[in-house]
């Protein structure tokens, strides 16, 4: 029995990262549709008896470092871009407009450190560092811009 217990103990590791690999594949392969639309938006609008469903895939873009005035632009058809997560000062309503024509962080967006936004949640987690719950000014940035959660004891 301990045998067994050490066998899987040892495999853990090597088992998690298979399965994951598989489902970063099976999402990416298939281009499923994120729940948080991160790498495709659907509207869907039409009258009493027909409706049309649109979709545009979401476009990440940055300004490049090395190169300076150089933008790349990125999808999530054949690309796994990462950003960092931003708050922005946009009315909700105007977000998926932005989102769909240029995912990036505007020059008037609050950056959240460690926290990245991609293709899928699952990329973005992968990637994030979570360092802004190691800062108190993060977190009190978090319970201004979320103020539900205040309402959750932090101590």
């Amino acid at each position: 029995m301990d045998g067994t217990v050490a066998f899987y103990q040892s495999s853990i590791s090597t088992r998690i990262i298979s399965f994951l690999n598989y489902l970063r594949t099976t999402v990416l392969a298939n281009y499923l549709v994120s729940a948080l639309n991160t790498n495709l938006l659907i509207d869907i609008s039409g009258g009493p008896n027909q409706y049309t469903a649109l979709g545009w895939q979401v476009t990440y873009t940055y300004d490049t470092v090395d190169r300076p005035g150089t933008t790349v632009y990125m999808t999530c058809s054949n690309q796994n871009p990462i950003l960092p997560v931003s708050f922005y000062s946009l009315p909700q309503d105007n977000l998926d407009f932005v989102h769909a024509y240029g995912f990036m962080p505007l020059p008037n967006a609050t950056i959240v450190s460690g926290f990245f936004g991609g293709c899928t949640p699952l990329e973005s987690l992968l990637q994030s560092t979570l360092d802004c719950l190691y800062d108190i000014n993060c977190l009190q940035l978090l319970l201004n811009y979320f103020p539900s959660l205040e309402q959750v004891c932090m101590t």
